[in-house]
Protein backbone atom coordinates (compact mmCIF):
# COMPACT_ATOMS: atom_id res chain seq x y z
CA UNK A 1 0.00 0.00 0.00
CA UNK A 2 3.04 2.28 0.70
CA UNK A 3 1.98 6.16 1.07
CA UNK A 4 -1.33 4.84 -1.49
CA UNK A 5 0.13 7.00 -5.04
CA UNK A 6 -3.11 5.55 -6.40
CA UNK A 7 -5.88 6.98 -4.96
CA UNK A 8 -7.08 9.43 -7.10
CA UNK A 9 -8.01 6.48 -9.53
CA UNK A 10 -9.91 4.69 -7.06
CA UNK A 11 -11.46 8.24 -6.22
CA UNK A 12 -12.11 8.66 -9.75
CA UNK A 13 -13.86 4.86 -9.81
CA UNK A 14 -15.53 5.57 -6.73
CA UNK A 15 -17.77 8.59 -8.03
CA UNK A 16 -20.36 6.22 -9.34
CA UNK A 17 -22.93 4.40 -6.50
CA UNK A 18 -20.64 1.65 -4.99
CA UNK A 19 -19.24 -0.07 -2.27
CA UNK A 20 -15.75 -0.51 -2.03
CA UNK A 21 -13.60 -1.90 0.68
CA UNK A 22 -9.79 -1.65 0.13
CA UNK A 23 -7.55 -3.34 2.47
CA UNK A 24 -3.91 -2.45 2.17
CA UNK A 25 -1.28 -4.70 2.77
CA UNK A 26 2.11 -3.39 4.40
CA UNK A 27 5.38 -4.12 6.27
CA UNK A 28 6.03 -1.00 7.43
CA UNK A 29 3.14 0.26 9.93
CA UNK A 30 3.62 3.53 9.64
CA UNK A 31 2.66 4.21 6.04
CA UNK A 32 -0.68 3.95 7.34
CA UNK A 33 -1.10 7.48 7.84
CA UNK A 34 0.29 8.78 4.75
CA UNK A 35 -2.30 6.25 2.53
CA UNK A 36 -5.25 7.49 4.34
CA UNK A 37 -3.86 11.18 3.73
CA UNK A 38 -3.67 10.25 0.16
CA UNK A 39 -6.63 9.03 0.36
CA UNK A 40 -8.22 12.42 1.59
CA UNK A 41 -6.46 14.07 -0.55
CA UNK A 42 -7.71 12.56 -3.49
CA UNK A 43 -11.18 12.98 -2.28
CA UNK A 44 -11.96 8.76 -1.72
CA UNK A 45 -14.35 10.00 0.98
CA UNK A 46 -16.17 12.58 -0.44
CA UNK A 47 -18.45 11.22 -2.47
CA UNK A 48 -22.09 10.64 -0.83
CA UNK A 49 -23.26 8.18 -3.01
CA UNK A 50 -20.70 5.40 -2.44
CA UNK A 51 -19.40 3.74 0.70
CA UNK A 52 -15.48 3.44 0.82
CA UNK A 53 -13.60 2.10 3.63
CA UNK A 54 -10.06 2.03 3.85
CA UNK A 55 -7.83 -0.41 6.20
CA UNK A 56 -4.35 -1.29 6.66
CA UNK A 57 -2.80 -4.54 7.48
CA UNK A 58 0.48 -5.66 8.57
CA UNK A 59 2.10 -7.91 5.95
CA UNK A 60 3.85 -8.68 3.04
CA UNK A 61 3.02 -10.46 -0.66
CA UNK A 62 4.63 -13.91 -0.04
CA UNK A 63 2.46 -14.40 3.17
CA UNK A 64 -1.29 -12.62 3.17
CA UNK A 65 -3.29 -12.11 5.65
CA UNK A 66 -6.39 -13.52 3.86
CA UNK A 67 -8.58 -16.60 3.87
CA UNK A 68 -7.73 -18.81 0.59
CA UNK A 69 -10.62 -18.00 -2.01
CA UNK A 70 -11.49 -14.13 -0.11
CA UNK A 71 -10.69 -11.66 -2.33
CA UNK A 72 -12.21 -10.46 -5.62
CA UNK A 73 -9.00 -8.32 -6.64
CA UNK A 74 -5.50 -7.74 -5.75
CA UNK A 75 -3.99 -4.33 -7.23
CA UNK A 76 -0.25 -4.16 -7.53
CA UNK A 77 1.47 -1.31 -8.52
CA UNK A 78 5.64 -1.03 -9.07
CA UNK A 79 5.48 -3.84 -5.82
CA UNK A 80 7.29 -7.37 -7.06
CA UNK A 81 10.56 -5.37 -6.94
CA UNK A 82 10.79 -5.16 -3.09
CA UNK A 83 9.20 -8.67 -2.76
CA UNK A 84 11.77 -11.49 -2.07
CA UNK A 85 10.32 -14.11 -3.20
CA UNK A 86 7.91 -13.11 -6.23
CA UNK A 87 7.17 -16.42 -6.94
CA UNK A 88 5.70 -17.25 -3.82
CA UNK A 89 4.04 -13.70 -3.47
CA UNK A 90 2.22 -14.44 -6.88
CA UNK A 91 0.89 -17.96 -5.48
CA UNK A 92 -0.08 -16.10 -2.66
CA UNK A 93 -2.32 -13.70 -4.76
CA UNK A 94 -3.75 -16.71 -6.93
CA UNK A 95 -4.53 -17.98 -3.71
CA UNK A 96 -6.77 -15.76 -1.65
CA UNK A 97 -8.60 -14.44 -4.86
CA UNK A 98 -12.09 -16.09 -5.17
CA UNK A 99 -11.83 -18.74 -7.88
CA UNK A 100 -13.15 -18.11 -11.84
CA UNK A 101 -14.22 -14.44 -10.50
CA UNK A 102 -11.01 -12.85 -8.80
CA UNK A 103 -9.07 -11.00 -10.94
CA UNK A 104 -5.13 -9.69 -10.35
CA UNK A 105 -4.36 -6.47 -12.07
CA UNK A 106 -1.04 -4.86 -11.71
CA UNK A 107 1.33 -2.70 -13.46
CA UNK A 108 5.11 -3.11 -13.20
CA UNK A 109 8.76 -3.14 -13.78
CA UNK A 110 10.19 -5.95 -13.05
CA UNK A 111 12.32 -7.67 -16.21
CA UNK A 112 12.61 -11.27 -15.94
CA UNK A 113 16.04 -13.30 -15.61
CA UNK A 114 15.88 -14.60 -19.11
CA UNK A 115 14.90 -11.61 -20.69
CA UNK A 116 16.52 -10.90 -24.46
CA UNK A 117 15.02 -7.33 -24.89
CA UNK A 118 16.90 -6.18 -22.39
Amino acid sequence: MGTFPNAEYYAMKSASSMNLDIIGVDPNDYMSSYARDSAHRAGLFSSSSSSISLHNVHGVAESLPFDTGSVDAVIGTLTLCTVVNQTQALLEIQRVLKPHTGRYLFYEHVLSDDDNNT
